[in-house]
């Protein structure tokens, strides 16, 4: 099956003992059957320790309770211990896989970084705005996964070319149009003119009133992440009570546009295809925009640099299944 990738995905580094915010930190991570199976034979002082420090969740799962807020076999150097001693087979398959997404599609397979490592973070937030960094998919047996892909492609571009409000008001019709094929889904006819995405003047129309739309939308989000959704840290409830104290940008750090547009490409390619398992197209690109949306007014309105603000949202809400499922749930409500 073909793989596909980011184009920065080949610069990516660990930052490892020097990460500013390491993934051994805030998550308890779900140790897979084979790893803990692995661990009760391993011999030594090690191996006691590993296994004195196994717990299992309400689900069965099996997980190293933090300490201090850290995995247990975070070394002071910043490095993993089990890692460093046994080497990274060793690790979990989360450990493993981090910090890669990877979602499998009929026909092929797609990695991508995850925003919220801080080395990730550094490629997704300055890549390049053209076409050739996020791959297009090739035609997939699925002809919905194809529409969906092209329309993904017609979206990135809109991201790259216009600026957030305009390109969000682009691609939410686009959305529209893409729903009411997948509403009446006929594999013989799905013509679309994605070109028309970009050059048409139409799709721009309302840009000024969905972006109001969207603006009085995130100020409902902001409220529903502080007091319904699951918090990782204290880092980010205090960020989500400030910007809703503070409902105008403070201007001390001003939101940088094109790392904007960045983390706009960033959610539209992890999250656009998305719809082919529930056909709901315009409930995840409202997912999509407002994630952006999001971080752009807790950005503005702490004065916190906004590749920070989307770093934290990436792991407090992108890696939190739940938290994901429950901000669809209230969109759903919403629209």
């Amino acid at each position: 099956m073909k793989i596909l990738y980011p184009d920065y995905c080949q610069r990516f580094s660990c930052l490892g003992g020097s990460c500013p915010d390491s993934c051994c930190k805030a998550w308890e991570i779900c140790i897979d059957p084979d790893t803990v199976s692995f661990y009760h034979g391993v011999k030594g002082e090690l191996g006691e320790r590993l296994r004195s420090a196994l717990a299992v969740d309400e689900d069965g799962d099996a997980y190293f309770p933090l300490v201090k807020g850290c995995c247990p076999f975070l070394d002071p150097d910043g490095l993993c211990e089990i890692h460093r001693s046994l080497g990274e087979a060793a690790t979990s398959g989360v450990c493993r896989q981090f910090p890669y997404f990877i979602e499998e599609y009929e026909g092929f397979t797609e990695k991508c970084p995850s925003l919220s490592c801080p080395a990730a973070a550094e490629l997704v937030l300055t890549e390049p705005l053209t076409e050739d960094v996020y791959p297009v998919p090739p035609g997939s047996p699925d002809p919905l996964l194809d529409l969906l892909a092209r329309g993904r492609t017609a979206a990135l571009a809109a991201a790259a070319r216009y600026d957030f409000p305009e390109s969000a008001a682009r691609i939410r019709a686009m959305a529209r149009d893409l729903q009411e094929i997948a509403d009446d889904f006929d594999p013989g006819n799905v013509a679309y003119d994605f070109d028309a995405v970009l050059t048409d003047a139409a799709y721009a129309d309302g840009a000024e009133e969905f972006a109001r739309w969207l603006t009085e939308l995130t100020e409902r989000c902001l409220n529903f992440l502080r007091t319904d959704a699951e918090i990782l840290t204290e880092e980010w409830r205090g960020l989500l009570e400030t910007a809703l104290t503070q409902p105008e940008p403070v201007a001390v750090l001003p939101t940088e546009q094109k790392a904007v547009e960045r983390a706009l490409r960033y959610f539209l390619y992890r999250c656009f295809l998305k719809p082919v398992n529930d056909g709901e197209v315009v409930l995840w690109t409202l997912f999509i925009l407002l994630s952006v949306a999001v971080c752009v007014a807790v950005a503005d309105r702490t004065g916190t640099d906004f590749r920070r603000i989307a770093r934290l949202y990436s792991k407090e809400i992108e890696h939190d299944t739940e938290n994901v499922e429950a901000l669809l749930v209230f969109l759903s409500v919403e629209f």
